[in-house]
């Protein structure tokens, strides 16, 4: 399966997040939606999955098991589990959602301060979030990662539409490290793998920086650089804790690292 783009929406892969922001808002509907159709050959599901929100050519991609089980109150769409095509130019609706929990809150708080560190201070909230994405390796309504089952033909799709086809600067797996490591989940080392370069494991990535914001145990932010031709630099980070769990949910912690993952990004 090659999923690539023609080479007149290059652009939209663009180095500088102005650059890709501008090229979406150029695409047309006809050019959106067969990009889109293009990026869900493989996927099982036949329709744009429920929990795989993106814009077309995001700069951050976030990478979990599944959609969780926090939605906002009345909203339908947890029972009916309609998914949403690719956005071009404006935030894709899981970047504007507003669970229960805070956990779109909260990243949306980091795709703002990466943008604006990577793109410039003028970045609007609304520009910055129509250049992320939140993708997840299962369709299914799972609160707790151990509880995921997952389907390997619809995490492979996942996992190969977050890397070589958004061709995002960086995808950040939020829950991931301890789920790859579960023995039902253990081959996702092998498949993360063949983006990375080599044999993947959480334990030994190519760059790390402990986070001090929470010294009262050892969370790590963990990089890997992907290995991607001509598409070029690309990260594949595990971010230190789940933003919905203990210590993430504190406000003050939360700030620190925000701040510490936009300098760590920085130094890759």
């Amino acid at each position: 399966m090659k999923m690539t783009a023609d080479s007149a929406c290059r652009s939209l892969w663009d180095a500088s997040p102005r650059g890709r922001l501008a090229a979406a808002r150029a695409l047309t509907p006809i050019e959106l939606g067969d990009l889109s159709q293009r990026f869900l050959t493989g996927c099982p599901r036949g329709t744009w999955p429920y929990g795989c929100s993106t814009a077309i050519n995001p700069w951050i991609v976030f990478l979990g098991p599944s959609p969780g089980a926090s939605p906002a109150p009345g909203d339908p769409n947890y029972i009916t589990r309609i998914g949403h095509p690719p956005t071009a130019g404006t935030p894709p609706a899981s970047m504007v959602y507003h669970d229960p929990r805070g956990y779109f809150d909260r990243l949306r708080e980091l795709t703002v301060a990466v943008l604006r560190a990577d793109g410039g201070a003028d970045f609007s909230e609304t520009e910055a979030l129509a250049l992320s994405g939140m993708m997840n390796l299962d369709s299914g309504a799972s609160g707790k990662a151990q509880k995921v089952t997952l389907d390997r033909a619809f995490a492979r799709w996942a996992l190969d539409v977050s890397v070589r086809c958004l061709r995002p600067r960086y995808v950040v797996g939020v829950g991931l490290g301890g789920f790859v490591q579960q023995a039902e989940h253990r081959w996702l080392l092998e498949a993360i793998g063949a983006y990375v370069g080599n044999a993947f494991h959480p334990a030994r990535p190519h760059q790390e920086k402990v986070f001090e914001g929470y010294p009262d145990k050892r969370y790590l932010f963990r990089a890997w650089h992907v290995t991607n031709g001509s598409l070029g630099p690309q990260h594949f980070i595990l971010f230190p804790q789940h933003p919905s769990r203990a210590p993430m949910t504190s406000p003050r912690v939360w700030t620190a690292a925000v701040h510490e993952f936009v300098r760590f990004v920085a130094s890759l």
